[in-house]
């Protein structure tokens, strides 16, 4: 493969886990139904749908992320977002996912410093992407929270020599 070619992968959340969408739908539905009511119209309660459904608007529709020569592009819904590779100054990933940080806020996010890629089960494949297109990133491995075990804490309270518990 080239160093041109593109990278594409989708996420869809609602169709990985439809019980959990049909969840979803309905605690949006009876929290606008409150909404509704405790405004005493209608139009509060499509207010708060609308607001919860793009809130949740990378659960409901696919997303879809492309790596390249150019960077990282995003594309969700109806928003797009596109990252250079000199933009980006490292990424954390595990086998669910990566956090992008980039050197200087990002258009779309506003004021936010960092992405997050979803993976679908490709994370190698990912990181030897970003690897290929923009080997000065720094990019850190992270044991996922279910194979992470906290350290042995210590049987006793008495202080130690420098009086900390």
């Amino acid at each position: 493969m080239t160093a041109d070619t593109t990278y594409t992968w989708t996420v869809h959340p609602a169709r990985k886990h439809p019980w959990l969408a049909v969840l979803v739908l309905g605690s949006l539905i009876v929290c606008s139904y409150c909404i509704a009511l405790w405004g005493s119209h209608w139009m509060w309660g499509g207010f708060a749908a609308v607001v919860f459904l793009w809130t949740l608007q990378q659960f409901w529709w696919p997303t879809v992320y492309l790596i390249n020569a150019e960077g990282i592009q995003i594309r969700m819904g109806l928003a797009d977002s596109s990252v250079a590779w000199p933009e980006i100054l490292s990424v954390t990933v595990d086998e669910q996912g990566g956090l992008v940080r980039l050197r200087r806020p990002s258009r779309r996010y506003l004021q936010t410093r960092e992405l997050t890629l979803t993976f679908a089960g490709n994370c190698g494949e990912v990181v030897e992407r970003i690897g290929r297109h923009a080997s000065e990133i720094v990019v850190e491995h992270r044991q996922h929270a279910a194979s992470w075990k906290p350290a042995a804490t210590p049987t006793s309270s008495k202080p130690n020599r420098e009086g900390v518990a």
